[in-house]
């Protein structure tokens, strides 16, 4: 809080609170919106429960669920 603001605080209680008021307004119009409010979008809903198919970059398997690929024992799988 700047000093100016302190000053018309004790000064001037009434511009204190206007200027408060309009500063909090101001604010209120540029926030962004809180992606917890709300139902989440379709899409995103459907997408959760559908396992991304995965292929190994070594052998070449393709997996649905598995994050290391059972043939060759490493983290070589990537997103189809």
């Amino acid at each position: 809080m700047s000093i100016i603001r302190s000053l018309i605080r004790l000064v001037d209680p009434i511009q204190h609170r206007e200027e408060e008021a309009k500063h909090k307004r101001w604010m209120q119009q540029f926030a962004t919106p809180d992606p917890d409010d709300g139902d989440p979008p379709e899409e995103a809903s459907l997408m959760q429960d559908v396992p991304i198919p995965r292929r190994c970059r070594v052998c070449g398997r393709v997996e649905k669920e598995a994050r290391y690929c059972p043939d060759c024992l490493a983290d070589t799988l990537t997103p189809i």
